[in-house]
C-alpha cells in the first residue's frame, strides 16, 4: 500500500517492475519511515524470488527505512534467481552526511 496500491496483491500494477534487459527487473519507490516486507513474484502467481532463493511462497524480505523520503530500489535477476534491495537516503540527507564527513576529515 506504500506504493499506492493494495497490500499483498500479486497483480497490483503499482508494484510492477520495469524490465531492464537480460532478465533484470527494477522498481523504485520513495517510502516514508517504517518497517516493510517485500518479495518479487511473477504477476498473478506466488512463484517468487526472495532472500531464500526461488520457489513458490518464498520468505518475505524485511527492511526498514529510517529517515523521511528514503528511496528503495528493488532489483530482480529472473535468470539468476536473485533479488536485492538498495535503500538510498533522500538527497538532502545524503548531502548533509557527506558535508559533515568532509568537515570532520578537515579537522
Amino acid at each position: 500500500s506504500a506504493l499506492g496500491g493494495s497490500n499483498w496483491s500479486n497483480n497490483d500494477p503499482f508494484g510492477m517492475m520495469t524490465p531492464q534487459g537480460n532478465g533484470v527487473y527494477r522498481l523504485e519507490a520513495v517510502l516514508p519511515p517504517g518497517d516493510y516486507q517485500w518479495k518479487a513474484v511473477v504477476t498473478g502467481t506466488w512463484d517468487s524470488i526472495s532472500w531464500d532463493c526461488r520457489s513458490v511462497n518464498t520468505a518475505n524480505w524485511s527492511f526498514t527505512t529510517d529517515v523521511v523520503n528514503n528511496t528503495a530500489i528493488f532489483w530482480v535477476n529472473a535468470l539468476a534467481g536473485t533479488a536485492r534491495i538498495d535503500v538510498v537516503p533522500e538527497p538532502a540527507t545524503f548531502l548533509a552526511v557527506a558535508l559533515a564527513g568532509l568537515l570532520f576529515r578537515r579537522r
